[in-house]
């Protein structure tokens, strides 16, 4: 008998998740469907998930051009039209107490994971081949905590003082939250076409240092998303959560009814606990620049890490950042000659401060 190829053996295996898939689907939403209205087929996709929108402001992003079917995002979206009644049928009551809201929440996460990768199995043309490449490939996701003083040129600057060459692409908008990314066709295009070595997601500054409830129904579902995404087209990629720091003062827009994100200390607690439990929940790694910040700014109050508006990074701020972020994509000690124009000393302390921070932490911060 024939051995069978290896497009009809892609073929066979992509058909039997998508039916898996289905059938996982249907059994979620049995008794959904009558109860659910009528949804539109070209919906953006953060609408879809039924996830909120970001806030406004900034510049746009920085789209790449990408190759790719101009059916690819539409097919995307109808399955995902699907998902959304898990959403529906499992709208969360206040009452509900918070581990129960939780438990059922990480469940419907893993049902909505399997599902979307059994379908863009279907939907995505299938390469097994290695892509040849010259250098360690990096998608950037975020805001402006990402793009002022350019943070990724940082990294690959860092890098290449350590004999390793990076490429950085950029989808960065200010203002942008998890949820405003889910709706750019060009950003889930570039997820699914892969090949990405390192995907670095950073939130909108306050959204994750909010209530515990609010984070889950808000911040929680859209970073999953982003993850699943992700290791459809890059399937040994690493996705890492860049965990930013405390506004100076506390939340510069604070909230009356949840004061304890209002000064710097508690909002940066907030920060951290939501950027780890969003590395475990999705087995990714976390950066601790928020971490390594609150050290500096304990041990060297007089180092202006921020912007004259209290909440922006001075270069300083970027430059700890961009050292967080690379040793924890290396995990190994290093000495770098780049000191993005500050003294030499400033430098190295903040470099010394960036290592200590994650070297010294890899099971918290899920790094293994």
């Amino acid at each position: 008998m024939e051995n069978p190829s290896l497009d009809e053996v892609t073929r066979s295996s992509a058909q039997l998740s998508f039916a898996r898939a289905s059938q996982n689907l249907a059994i979620l939403r049995r008794d959904g469907r009558s109860r659910s209205t009528a949804l539109p087929g070209n919906a953006p996709i953060g609408e879809i998930l039924d996830l909120p929108d970001r806030e406004s402001g900034g510049a746009e992003a920085e789209v790449p051009e990408r190759d790719g079917p101009d059916n690819l995002r539409d097919g995307t979206i109808r399955f995902l039209t699907e998902i959304r009644y898990l959403y529906m049928r499992e709208r969360i009551p206040i009452r509900r107490p918070l581990r129960q809201v939780y438990n059922r929440q990480t469940q419907m996460q893993r049902e909505m994971k399997r599902t979307i990768f059994g379908l863009l199995l279907v939907l995505c043309p299938i390469s097994l081949a290695a892509q040849p490449q010259d250098s360690v490939r990096m998608l950037w996701i975020g805001n402006s905590f990402t793009y002022f003083n350019d943070l990724p040129g940082m990294v690959r600057e860092i890098a290449a003082s350590q004999g390793v060459k990076l490429s950085c692409t950029r989808f960065l908008k200010g203002g942008e939250r998890f949820s405003g990314h889910l709706k750019n066709p060009e950003l889930i295009r570039a997820l699914i076409s892969g090949h990405w070595d390192y995907i670095v997601l950073q939130e909108q500054s306050t959204a994750p240092a909010m209530s515990t409830r609010q984070v889950i129904q808000k911040v929680y579902p859209a970073a999953h998303a982003l993850d699943s995404l992700a290791h459809v087209g890059s399937p040994e990629a690493k996705v890492v959560f860049y965990m930013t720091w405390g506004h100076k003062f506390g939340n510069r827009k604070p909230v009356a009814n949840y004061p304890l994100a209002n000064d710097y200390e508690h909002m940066q607690e907030r920060l951290k606990t939501s950027y780890l439990e969003m590395a475990y929940d999705n087995d990714a790694w976390c950066a601790p620049v928020g971490m390594a910040w609150q050290q500096v700014r304990r041990e060297r109050p007089e180092c202006e890490l921020y912007r004259s508006d209290n909440y922006h990074p001075a270069v300083p701020g970027s430059y700890l950042a961009a050292n967080v972020i690379f040793t924890t994509l290396f995990r190994k000690p290093y000495r770098t000659e780049f000191t993005a124009d500050l003294p030499t000393s400033l430098a190295e302390y903040l470099q010394q401060i960036a290592q200590q921070t994650v070297l010294d932490n890899f099971v918290l911060l899920n790094i293994r």
